[in-house]
Protein backbone atom coordinates (compact mmCIF):
# COMPACT_ATOMS: atom_id res chain seq x y z
CA UNK A 1 0.00 0.00 0.00
CA UNK A 2 2.03 3.16 -1.41
CA UNK A 3 2.90 5.50 1.55
CA UNK A 4 1.65 2.58 4.54
CA UNK A 5 3.05 -0.37 3.77
CA UNK A 6 6.49 -1.10 1.62
CA UNK A 7 6.90 -4.30 -0.78
CA UNK A 8 9.21 -6.62 1.31
CA UNK A 9 8.75 -9.80 -0.52
CA UNK A 10 9.16 -12.98 0.83
CA UNK A 11 10.24 -11.31 4.60
CA UNK A 12 6.91 -9.73 4.21
CA UNK A 13 5.15 -13.03 4.02
CA UNK A 14 6.96 -14.12 6.85
CA UNK A 15 6.33 -11.44 8.92
CA UNK A 16 2.61 -11.32 7.65
CA UNK A 17 2.22 -15.36 8.85
CA UNK A 18 3.93 -14.43 11.82
CA UNK A 19 1.63 -11.53 13.07
CA UNK A 20 -1.19 -13.70 11.86
CA UNK A 21 -0.06 -16.25 14.27
CA UNK A 22 -0.04 -14.12 17.44
CA UNK A 23 -3.43 -12.84 16.38
CA UNK A 24 -5.32 -15.56 16.41
CA UNK A 25 -3.58 -16.50 19.64
CA UNK A 26 -4.68 -13.46 21.14
CA UNK A 27 -8.20 -13.80 19.51
CA UNK A 28 -8.50 -17.05 21.55
CA UNK A 29 -7.05 -16.92 24.35
CA UNK A 30 -8.93 -13.51 25.27
CA UNK A 31 -12.27 -15.56 24.22
CA UNK A 32 -10.91 -18.46 26.00
CA UNK A 33 -10.09 -16.45 29.48
CA UNK A 34 -14.12 -14.75 29.00
CA UNK A 35 -15.90 -13.64 32.15
CA UNK A 36 -18.43 -15.98 30.69
CA UNK A 37 -16.03 -19.34 30.24
CA UNK A 38 -14.47 -18.45 33.59
CA UNK A 39 -17.66 -19.10 35.08
CA UNK A 40 -19.45 -21.59 33.37
CA UNK A 41 -16.17 -24.00 32.38
CA UNK A 42 -13.35 -22.59 35.33
CA UNK A 43 -11.08 -21.63 32.27
CA UNK A 44 -8.83 -19.91 34.85
CA UNK A 45 -8.08 -23.08 36.37
CA UNK A 46 -4.21 -23.97 35.37
CA UNK A 47 -4.54 -27.10 37.36
CA UNK A 48 -2.63 -30.25 35.28
CA UNK A 49 -4.59 -33.28 35.68
CA UNK A 50 -1.87 -36.08 34.93
CA UNK A 51 -4.63 -38.96 34.24
CA UNK A 52 -6.66 -36.48 32.04
CA UNK A 53 -3.61 -34.63 30.31
CA UNK A 54 -2.20 -38.30 29.46
CA UNK A 55 -5.48 -39.35 27.80
CA UNK A 56 -5.44 -36.60 25.96
CA UNK A 57 -1.42 -36.65 24.86
CA UNK A 58 -2.70 -40.59 23.80
CA UNK A 59 -5.52 -39.37 21.12
CA UNK A 60 -3.40 -36.08 20.04
CA UNK A 61 -0.10 -37.36 19.51
CA UNK A 62 -0.80 -39.59 16.40
CA UNK A 63 -2.06 -36.91 14.43
CA UNK A 64 0.68 -34.28 15.55
CA UNK A 65 3.07 -36.83 14.79
CA UNK A 66 1.24 -37.15 10.83
CA UNK A 67 1.33 -33.79 10.38
CA UNK A 68 5.49 -33.39 11.59
CA UNK A 69 6.26 -35.67 9.42
CA UNK A 70 4.20 -34.50 6.34
CA UNK A 71 5.62 -30.97 6.83
CA UNK A 72 9.34 -32.50 6.99
CA UNK A 73 8.13 -34.57 3.70
CA UNK A 74 7.16 -31.08 1.92
CA UNK A 75 10.50 -29.55 3.27
CA UNK A 76 12.77 -32.37 2.00
CA UNK A 77 10.42 -32.31 -1.47
CA UNK A 78 11.35 -28.20 -2.09
CA UNK A 79 15.01 -28.85 -0.83
CA UNK A 80 14.98 -31.74 -3.74
CA UNK A 81 13.60 -29.38 -5.98
CA UNK A 82 16.19 -26.31 -5.35
CA UNK A 83 18.95 -28.61 -5.70
CA UNK A 84 17.94 -29.45 -9.19
CA UNK A 85 17.32 -26.19 -10.95
CA UNK A 86 14.70 -22.93 -10.44
CA UNK A 87 12.25 -24.39 -13.26
CA UNK A 88 11.66 -27.18 -10.67
CA UNK A 89 11.22 -25.27 -7.64
CA UNK A 90 8.81 -22.40 -9.97
CA UNK A 91 6.76 -25.17 -11.13
CA UNK A 92 6.56 -27.17 -7.59
CA UNK A 93 5.81 -23.65 -5.88
CA UNK A 94 3.54 -22.91 -8.53
CA UNK A 95 2.04 -26.32 -8.33
CA UNK A 96 1.98 -26.31 -4.34
CA UNK A 97 0.02 -22.88 -4.04
CA UNK A 98 -2.81 -23.50 -6.21
CA UNK A 99 -2.95 -27.19 -4.60
CA UNK A 100 -3.35 -25.13 -0.86
CA UNK A 101 -5.95 -23.08 -2.44
CA UNK A 102 -8.10 -25.69 -3.27
CA UNK A 103 -7.30 -28.21 -0.01
CA UNK A 104 -10.30 -25.62 2.29
CA UNK A 105 -13.10 -28.25 1.31
CA UNK A 106 -11.42 -30.91 2.15
CA UNK A 107 -10.06 -30.02 5.69
CA UNK A 108 -13.77 -28.12 6.06
CA UNK A 109 -15.10 -32.40 5.25
CA UNK A 110 -12.56 -33.72 7.88
CA UNK A 111 -13.75 -31.27 10.70
CA UNK A 112 -17.58 -32.13 10.08
CA UNK A 113 -16.97 -36.13 9.49
CA UNK A 114 -14.79 -35.86 12.93
CA UNK A 115 -17.53 -34.24 14.62
CA UNK A 116 -20.87 -35.92 13.43
CA UNK A 117 -18.81 -39.32 13.16
CA UNK A 118 -18.21 -38.11 17.30
CA UNK A 119 -21.64 -37.38 17.80
CA UNK A 120 -22.98 -40.95 16.60
CA UNK A 121 -20.84 -43.06 18.21
CA UNK A 122 -21.09 -41.09 21.67
CA UNK A 123 -25.33 -41.80 21.37
CA UNK A 124 -24.25 -45.19 20.65
CA UNK A 125 -25.75 -45.07 17.00
CA UNK A 126 -22.70 -46.79 15.30
CA UNK A 127 -24.23 -48.43 12.63
CA UNK A 128 -24.96 -44.76 11.56
CA UNK A 129 -21.47 -43.99 10.83
CA UNK A 130 -20.95 -46.13 7.18
CA UNK A 131 -23.19 -43.56 5.82
CA UNK A 132 -20.70 -40.67 6.73
CA UNK A 133 -18.41 -42.52 4.80
CA UNK A 134 -20.94 -42.89 1.92
CA UNK A 135 -21.60 -38.88 2.20
CA UNK A 136 -18.08 -37.69 2.34
CA UNK A 137 -17.00 -40.50 -1.11
CA UNK A 138 -19.72 -38.47 -2.91
CA UNK A 139 -18.83 -34.84 -2.10
CA UNK A 140 -15.35 -35.63 -3.14
CA UNK A 141 -16.34 -36.72 -6.37
CA UNK A 142 -18.59 -33.65 -6.79
CA UNK A 143 -15.28 -31.81 -6.04
CA UNK A 144 -13.30 -33.52 -7.85
CA UNK A 145 -15.42 -32.16 -10.91
CA UNK A 146 -14.64 -28.93 -9.62
CA UNK A 147 -11.18 -29.43 -9.55
CA UNK A 148 -10.66 -31.08 -12.95
CA UNK A 149 -12.58 -28.02 -14.48
CA UNK A 150 -9.95 -25.78 -13.08
CA UNK A 151 -6.83 -27.08 -12.89
CA UNK A 152 -7.43 -30.21 -15.88
CA UNK A 153 -9.69 -28.50 -18.39
CA UNK A 154 -8.86 -24.32 -17.65
CA UNK A 155 -6.07 -24.00 -15.88
CA UNK A 156 -4.49 -21.02 -17.27
CA UNK A 157 -6.68 -18.08 -15.81
CA UNK A 158 -4.91 -19.55 -12.06
CA UNK A 159 -1.37 -20.08 -13.90
CA UNK A 160 -1.18 -16.80 -15.34
CA UNK A 161 -1.72 -14.68 -11.64
CA UNK A 162 1.50 -16.35 -10.95
CA UNK A 163 2.93 -14.53 -14.10
CA UNK A 164 1.35 -10.67 -13.99
CA UNK A 165 4.88 -9.45 -12.53
CA UNK A 166 8.25 -10.82 -14.27
CA UNK A 167 10.08 -8.34 -12.65
CA UNK A 168 9.23 -10.23 -9.21
CA UNK A 169 9.72 -13.28 -11.00
CA UNK A 170 13.32 -12.17 -11.94
CA UNK A 171 14.54 -10.92 -8.47
CA UNK A 172 13.40 -14.18 -6.99
CA UNK A 173 15.09 -16.71 -9.25
CA UNK A 174 18.07 -16.91 -11.21
CA UNK A 175 16.63 -17.87 -14.54
CA UNK A 176 20.67 -17.11 -16.32
CA UNK A 177 20.80 -21.19 -16.70
CA UNK A 178 17.46 -21.63 -18.20
CA UNK A 179 17.08 -22.65 -21.50
CA UNK A 180 13.11 -23.22 -21.47
CA UNK A 181 10.61 -20.37 -22.63
CA UNK A 182 7.98 -18.93 -20.50
CA UNK A 183 5.48 -21.08 -22.08
CA UNK A 184 6.84 -24.55 -21.82
CA UNK A 185 7.41 -23.72 -18.07
CA UNK A 186 3.82 -22.97 -18.15
CA UNK A 187 3.33 -26.45 -20.32
CA UNK A 188 5.05 -27.96 -17.49
CA UNK A 189 2.57 -25.82 -14.89
CA UNK A 190 0.10 -27.64 -16.61
CA UNK A 191 1.13 -31.06 -15.99
CA UNK A 192 1.99 -31.09 -12.58
CA UNK A 193 -1.76 -29.19 -11.99
CA UNK A 194 -3.18 -32.51 -13.55
CA UNK A 195 -1.57 -34.71 -10.60
CA UNK A 196 -2.64 -32.22 -8.31
CA UNK A 197 -5.94 -32.68 -9.28
CA UNK A 198 -5.70 -36.56 -8.21
CA UNK A 199 -3.80 -35.51 -5.64
CA UNK A 200 -6.67 -33.14 -3.96
CA UNK A 201 -9.34 -36.20 -4.54
CA UNK A 202 -7.10 -38.86 -2.64
CA UNK A 203 -6.20 -36.70 -0.20
CA UNK A 204 -9.90 -35.66 0.74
Amino acid sequence: IPGWVPEMGIVGAVLATAIDTFVQVAVLLILFLSKENKEHYQTHDYRIYPKLFFKTLKVGTPPALFTMCELLGWALFYYMMVLISPVHILVASVCQSILILFLFFGWGMEKGTIAITGNFIGSGNIERVPSILRSAFTLSMGYLIITFLFLVLIPDPLINWFFNNPHALENGLDFTNITLSLDEIKSLIRTGLIFVCFYIFFEN
